[in-house]
């Protein structure tokens, strides 16, 4: 319960100064770190006739909230757990079924039915969304706290961790803008959680898990109609503002804003509120985006007026008008 409970403040930090929230982040997640485990279907794929529980979980039950649970052997248990019981009953039974070797589309099927059951559409700023709340806690004990590895060791060496992570982006991307402003939550958060899960010499990784992560969440969400692509780079921006973010959580979030879309990151250079050091990330991703063989002509077409306009532009700053010139005579 602790550790849920530091995950869980770590997702509201977003709404604090950004001074407030380290101080409040370290005092509450430190102090929680060793607690911590480092460890396309739709709704109706429920069953309409109600299924009777299976008796390992009537057992697990009758014990009362609080109790920990096997995950299900099978999506059909998952299910079952899902239409017979409170939310923090079926989670363990749930998201133990999550973690197994079982096929991805069973997965997602299984987070269907979870976000179907517990979910609910926020009706304010305060209001959240309790399955919404789940997927991201789970996933930031899992991923957010990971500094070891890459998408292609768990492929290689943890195939059900990586297909967990796949159904966990889904869920995340089902939820629309608030599923990727979670994972851009995470992402932000990187540098607050690092100094209790990277370990010099035996990490990996200079960025945990939750970058990967976040970049499965928007490539699931750039065709959604539910996704706002302006919004979601305005709040990208917001992150940048903080100039004490590092260059490792910096290149991540630009990283998904060239995800989510490209033709904004001239828009980046104009946002006064953004310091040099990272404006100097956003024009190198530009260069590298000029060069990519690999995007649409369209796209650097627009890039290149973007800069152009910028340059001639009187009112951005001399000194981000430099650091566009360096990287043009490179």
């Amino acid at each position: 319960m602790e550790s849920k409970r530091a995950v869980a403040g770590m997702l509201k930090l977003q709404k604090c100064p950004p001074a407030a929230k380290r101080a409040l982040f370290k005092a509450r997640f430190l102090l929680a770190a060793p607690l911590l485990s480092l460890s396309f279907a739709t709704c109706d794929t429920m069953p309409e006739k109600k299924i009777a529980m299976p008796d390992a979980a009537k057992e697990e039950r009758a014990k009362g909230p609080g109790v920990a649970v096997a995950g299900a052997q099978s999506s059909r248990e998952a299910l079952h757990a899902i239409r017979d019981m409170e939310m923090g009953q079926s989670s363990d039974i749930v998201f133990g079924f999550l973690k197994s070797n079982a096929p991805l589309q069973e997965k997602t099927a299984v987070v269907d039915a979870f976000l179907y059951k517990y979910g609910e559409t926020p009706s304010g700023p305060e209001e959240r969304n309790p399955a919404l709340d789940e997927l991201a806690h789970q996933a930031s004990v899992t991923f957010g706290t990971s500094f070891f590895g890459s998408l292609e060791s768990l492929k290689k060496d943890s195939p059900e961790l990586l297909s967990y992570m796949q159904a966990l982006a889904y869920g995340f991307a089902k939820c629309g803008q608030d599923g990727f402003e979670r994972a851009v939550d995470m992402v932000s958060a990187m540098d607050l959680v690092k100094p209790g899960f990277f370990v010099p010499g035996f990490s990996d990784r200079k960025t945990s898990l939750a970058a990967p992560f976040a970049d499965m969440v928007c490539g699931s969400l750039r065709t959604s109609k539910s996704f706002d692509r302006e919004a979601g780079i305005d709040y990208i921006s917001e992150k940048l503002h903080d100039a004490e973010v590092s260059p490792h959580t910096r290149a991540a979030l630009i990283n998904l804003a060239k995800l989510v879309q490209p033709e904004s990151l001239p828009g980046m250079l104009r946002d006064a509120k953004i310091d040099d050091n990272a404006k100097y990330q956003v024009a190198a991703g530009i260069r590298n985006l000029l060069r990519d063989s690999g995007i649409p002509k369209h796209v650097k077409a627009s890039l290149e007026k973007s800069m152009e306009s910028i340059l001639s532009d009187s009112s951005v700053s001399e000194s981000t008008k430099q650091i566009i010139r360096k990287f043009e005579s490179r």
